[in-house]
């Protein structure tokens, strides 16, 4: 097996399309909107290799906009719209994938 690497994840998907590479790895949301674009082309396969996390960047003190990202977040959580989200999204783009991971907040660091 040989390594190949690009500058963009479009050359990756390029690379894939035109036989250059095998496969193509990274974030399983980057993979599935892909395999999404390009619906019988493209699927998502396999386990994962690593949990990502992902976060929000605010300006710092920027506490009305950190509240209202987290009051939302909250409300999805309570009304069970983050779980749904998680659960459902992965398998519209073609990908049937993760369990539902927990809300995070907006902390001060």
């Amino acid at each position: 097996m040989q390594l190949q690497q690009y500058d963009t994840y479009s050359a990756c998907v390029e690379a894939l399309k035109n036989g250059a590479v095998d496969a193509v790895t990274t974030d399983e949301v980057i993979l599935a909107g892909y395999a999404a674009q390009s619906p019988g082309t493209f699927k998502v396969v396999g386990g994962t290799f690593s949990e990502e996390r992902y976060c929000i960047g605010l300006k710092k003190g920027d506490t009305e906009l950190k509240t209202k990202i987290n009051d939302a977040i909250t409300k999805m959580e309570k009304d069970g719209a983050w779980k749904a989200a998680c659960r459902q999204e992965p398998r519209t783009r073609g990908h049937h994938g993760a369990d539902a991971a927990d809300g995070r907040q907006v902390a001060d660091e």
